[in-house]
């Protein structure tokens, strides 16, 4: 019986083994994948609002992964390079607005449902701001139009789309939370 369990086992052991590398030769994945819709139903038609009131003004992108566009203001190895890259590498923000021409982040629009956690939100807009971008947030059931979007953004547009320094920084993020703050309440 041992010599045959043992037979059995490497017959398994080497049946798995050329699964795994005709897998790996035949670039198969053993998986399955089905494709989602990138955009709810109400983002894309908030992201034809918002791609209407930057008309030629601003590119917008939607759906843009924190990665893509922030990093610690220092490099940091080891642990501390990891807890700094864990609080965003795996979060996704709703629009980006960037400028024309450099397409250099510099507004960052959220799109707020019933889902959304203030506390969590806050710890976010903290993190997007230091990096001297700017936060809009808007409630999902508002519905401004293209009109009303382009006269908030355009002076943030106009105000964030130079070289940050510090105290502008600084000013952003304090601006931020007006804004914040004046949207929650419309």
């Amino acid at each position: 019986m041992t010599g045959l369990s043992l037979v059995l086992g490497f017959l398994v052991l080497a049946l798995v083994a050329i699964g795994a590398f005709s897998i790996i030769l035949g670039n198969r994945s053993p998986f399955s994948f089905r494709l989602k819709p990138l955009l709810t139903d109400n983002e894309v038609e908030f992201y034809g609002r918002l791609k209407e009131a930057m008309h030629d003004e601003a590119e917008v992108f939607p759906q843009v992964a924190m990665s893509a566009f922030l990093r610690p203001s220092i490099d940091l190895t080891g642990k501390d390079g990891f807890r700094a890259r864990s609080a965003y590498s795996q979060k996704v923000v709703d629009f980006v607005i960037c400028e024309k021409g450099t397409l250099r982040p510099v507004i960052v629009v959220e799109l707020d449902d019933r889902t959304h956690n203030a506390e969590k939100d806050a710890a976010r807009d903290k993190m997007l701001t230091s990096s001297g971008l700017c936060v809009v947030r808007y409630r999902s059931n508002a519905r401004p139009s293209p009109h009303e979007i382009r006269a908030q953004i355009t002076p943030l547009l106009r105000e964030h789309g130079g070289t940050r320094s510090p105290l502008n920084s600084f000013l952003g993020n304090l601006r931020s939370t007006q804004i914040r703050r004046r949207l929650s309440k419309s």
